[in-house]
């Protein structure tokens, strides 16, 4: 019974229509507040999304130059590699053409 009079006080008070009111102003503030604050946490997850997705893409792209320029990097080891190898040839040629040159001109010179 007690409960009754308490809802019939709230409901037929103007002073308690004017709280209602108020709370119920506050609570749809309350909500938009919240609404916009989530569009905007949306939209942010979307900035951060695309971002990690560019970063996804960069790095993909990254990596396949990586990939290229070792690629690249073995062929000019391994001509290094060749062209060192015919330089020491080279040289050795070189050196066998002088030591038979010389021993030539000693002879050469052991005639005359």
């Amino acid at each position: 019974d007690s409960e009754d009079d308490t809802s019939n006080f709230v409901q037929t008070n103007p002073m308690m229509e004017r709280i209602r009111l108020t709370l119920h102003e506050q609570l749809l503030q309350t909500r938009d507040r919240v609404k916009l604050e989530l569009i905007e946490q949306e939209q942010t997850l979307k900035e951060w999304k695309r971002s990690r997705e560019d970063a996804g893409i960069e790095l993909y792209g990254n990596q396949q130059l990586v990939s290229r320029l070792q690629s690249s990097l073995k062929s000019v080891d391994q001509r290094y590699e060749i062209v060192s190898e015919e330089r020491v040839d080279g040289q050795n040629k070189v050196l066998k053409a002088k030591k038979m040159y010389a021993e030539k001109a000693k002879r050469a010179d052991e005639l005359r």
